[in-house]
């Protein structure tokens, strides 16, 4: 599937607008099979009125399935993407259109659920194993800074998020590699890795000021 995280970017952005203009003419019924043609073609807007409609409703439908905020957060990422790319496909002879967009986020969620359950429950010694080897790195402060405070950092993530980490800075593994050492998507990796380590960068720059 092609990325579309730029797309869905912009679309938030404008939400709020979109949010804005729903109130300002609340008398005027939304259509949602309207704004899935506008979406075929192309139409940021469109998307963006979607989601100031639904995004509450969604991430709940979501949530519920995956039973975690940050996957939440991604099944709409992905479920937006695929809601721009595969609108022209809505066929309202089958079901309506807000009930279509629906069956995306949960058919994503049900899909990020089923890898999840998948996903190798690594044990500890692996991890240690993967963490030391940090030690055969020349001068390893100057990869990791604070490695003491970044291992403590590191022990209260979830286990295959540590990994994933681990080895993408230690083993130097490709996205792919993980993904596929792992069980998880690649791009599951991807939103780890970059998550959790601005994550350990906020915390090393607050405990440096």
């Amino acid at each position: 599937m092609p990325h579309h995280g730029t797309d869905f970017a912009t679309a938030e952005s404008r939400s709020s607008t979109a949010q804005r203009d729903t109130h300002l003419n609340c008398e005027t019924v939304f259509s949602y099979e309207r704004a899935l043609l506008e979406c075929a073609s192309g139409s940021q807007s469109a998307v963006g009125e979607i989601y100031a409609r639904e995004k509450d409703q969604l991430r709940a439908v979501a949530h519920r399935i995956v039973h975690d905020r940050s996957r939440a957060e991604d099944v709409i990422h992905d479920a937006f993407a695929q809601i721009l790319r595969f609108a022209k496909d809505f066929d309202p002879t089958r079901g309506s259109a807000r009930g279509w967009i629906y069956a995306i986020v949960r058919n994503t969620a049900l899909k990020v659920q089923a890898n999840a359950r998948r996903e190798l429950a690594l044990e500890e010694d692996t991890l240690n194993a993967i963490c030391e080897r940090e030690q055969t790195i020349p001068n390893p402060a100057s990869c990791i800074p604070d490695s003491m405070a970044l291992r403590a950092m590191l022990d209260q993530l979830e286990p295959n998020r540590r990994a994933s980490v681990l080895l993408a800075i230690i083993d130097g593994r490709t996205h792919e590699e993980i993904a596929e050492y792992l069980r998880v998507p690649v791009g599951t990796v991807k939103a780890w890795i970059r998550r959790e380590l601005m994550g350990m960068r906020r915390q090393l720059d607050q405990a440096r000021g």
